[in-house]
C-alpha cells in the first residue's frame, strides 16, 4: 500500500503537488504527511482514503473475488489416491464371486460407480 501511495504522490508531484499543499488539502499538519509518506507504516483505511483524495482526487477501489467456484490452484496427488482407494473399497464391498453372472454384474456396476465417482472428484478439483 505504501508503494502505491508513494507512486501516486510522486506522479502528482511532477504536476506541482508538494507535501504542504497535500497537508492543507486533507487538513493535517505537514509533519504527519512526512511521516506517512516517509516510510511504510500501518495506515488505516481512512488515512489511505484521505491521502488518495488529497493526492489525486481518487477513491480507493478494492477489487476482490471469491475463491468459491474457482479451479483449485494447487494439484495434489493425494486427491487421486483417495479416489482410487474409494474405488478399491467399493469393489471389495461388492461381495463378488467370479464366474457367477449375478455377482459379475454387481462387480461391473461397482467398478463403474467407483470410476464415475473418481472422475467426478477429479473434475471438481480441477
Amino acid at each position: 500500500m505504501f508503494n502505491f501511495l508513494l507512486s501516486k504522490f510522486l506522479d502528482a508531484q511532477k504536476k506541482g503537488l508538494n507535501k504542504n499543499i497535500l497537508a492543507k488539502r486533507i487538513g493535517r499538519p505537514p509533519e504527519v504527511i512526512n511521516r506517512w509518506l516517509g516510510s511504510p507504516s500501518n495506515l488505516t483505511l481512512d488515512t489511505v482514503s484521505d491521502l488518495l483524495l488529497g493526492i489525486a482526487a481518487e477513491e480507493l477501489e478494492l477489487n476482490a473475488s471469491s475463491p468459491i467456484g474457482r479451479a483449485a490452484d494447487n494439484y495434489s496427488h493425494f486427491d487421486e489416491l483417495a479416489s482410487l482407494a474409494q474405488s478399491a473399497s467399493a469393489m471389495a464391498n461388492a461381495d463378488v464371486i467370479p464366474g457367477q453372472p449375478d455377482n459379475e454384474l454387481a462387480r461391473i456396476k461397482a467398478q463403474k460407480d467407483a470410476t464415475y465417482s473418481a472422475q467426478s472428484e477429479r473434475a471438481a478439483f480441477g
